[in-house]
């Protein structure tokens, strides 16, 4: 299923990244953080356990490392 997040509110991510941008203008830790939201959003919606996210740990040091992507009350 693909859901389309292109609306103003990912819109304003993108223009102003509270984290800042990466590489090529990208604001990856910001997108994370929003797409993490609506795929939390949407699993409580479908009554699911888990998501999916294709991450691997170690692969981008500085976004895909297990403290960037810990749930905010995961201890």
């Amino acid at each position: 299923e693909f859901i389309d997040i292109s609306g103003r509110e990912y819109l304003d991510v993108i223009t102003k990244p509270k984290f800042g941008y990466g590489a090529n203008a990208n604001p990856c830790i910001d997108c994370r953080i929003f797409m993490f939201i609506k795929a939390k959003q949407i699993m409580e919606e479908e009554g699911a356990d888990f998501v999916f996210t294709g991450e691997v740990l170690g692969q981008r040091p500085k976004s895909q490392r297990r403290q960037p992507m810990k749930p905010p009350c995961a201890s």
